[in-house]
């Protein structure tokens, strides 16, 4: 059952992450979430819009 639970964990992220409706915040937050769930290094995370705008512009 664990692993039920993990694969709808994951997909509530990933849908929270890229759903327009929600506010920049909570997608940023969702997505943050389940970059961690994949096991990315916190270091090649994006945490805020200044980070997305240095990785953007780089």
């Amino acid at each position: 059952m664990w692993v039920v639970a993990t694969y709808e964990r994951l997909g509530n992220l990933a849908e929270a992450a890229f759903d327009p409706k929600l506010n920049l915040d909570l997608r940023l937050q969702a997505s943050i979430e389940l970059a961690e769930a994949y096991g990315v290094p916190d270091s090649k995370i994006i945490h805020n819009v200044d980070e997305l705008d240095s990785f953007m512009l780089s």
